[in-house]
């Protein structure tokens, strides 16, 4: 009797002990769960913070700065920005000089919008029916009437490949085209636009 009162003693306590391990394991099972899961949902709001967060900042971006769009001087292998005010810019390249390359060392410009005969270019430097006009020349040059450098006396312009393309000094002294307040808000982009000239 007594054996076999041990007997089950030992077999309920190992039943216990059973019990008691597979518990342990069970509860450090859902610990690690818990907490794995717990780090995953912080990690996935993480990264949907972060992009909501960069689709925001892409949009914003793309709403302040659009694609800017150019008008290619196919002649020089570089082209102008348009912005707002001269957004239907043209050119038409001037015939009475040329530089050492054999290119005209100036263009003609005038925007579509603006119809009036004394403010479309033609190609001869005579009639200055032009808005305004971009200039050619090797940036060490000097103008021939004044005897200045030629990025002092046409500081709106920039160096490319060994050529300087300023504004002329022209831009906006025709009257009766637009009002003054357009002329002046076409001359203020057209200055910007000249020193951002780039390689096409």
């Amino acid at each position: 009797m007594t054996r076999e009162t041990n007997a089950r003693g030992f077999g309920v306590i190992g039943i216990l002990l059973a019990i008691v391990v597979i518990g342990i394991f069970v509860a450090g099972g859902w610990i690690v769960y818990h907490n794995d899961h717990k780090t995953n949902n912080v990690i996935n709001k993480t990264t949907n913070n972060t992009a909501k967060s960069s689709k925001s900042n892409s949009s914003s971006q793309s709403a302040t700065n659009p694609t800017q769009t150019y008008m290619d001087i196919s002649q020089w292998g570089v082209k102008i920005p348009l912005f707002s005010e001269i957004p239907d810019l043209y050119y038409v390249v001037g015939t009475g000089t040329q530089d050492s390359s054999g290119q005209s060392n100036t263009i003609w410009l005038g925007l579509k919008s603006i119809t009036s005969t004394s403010c479309t270019p033609t190609n001869s430097n005579a009639n200055n029916t032009e808005l305004a006009s971009i200039l050619r020349t090797p940036p060490g040059d000097t103008d021939p009437v004044s005897g200045k450098p030629i990025s002092t006396k046409y500081p709106y312009g920039t160096t490319i490949d060994g050529y300087y393309y300023a504004l002329g000094d022209e831009r906006t002294l025709v009257s009766g085209c637009a009002s003054q307040n357009t002329l002046n808000s076409i001359d203020a982009a057209l200055r910007s636009a000249a020193q951002k000239i780039v390689n096409d």
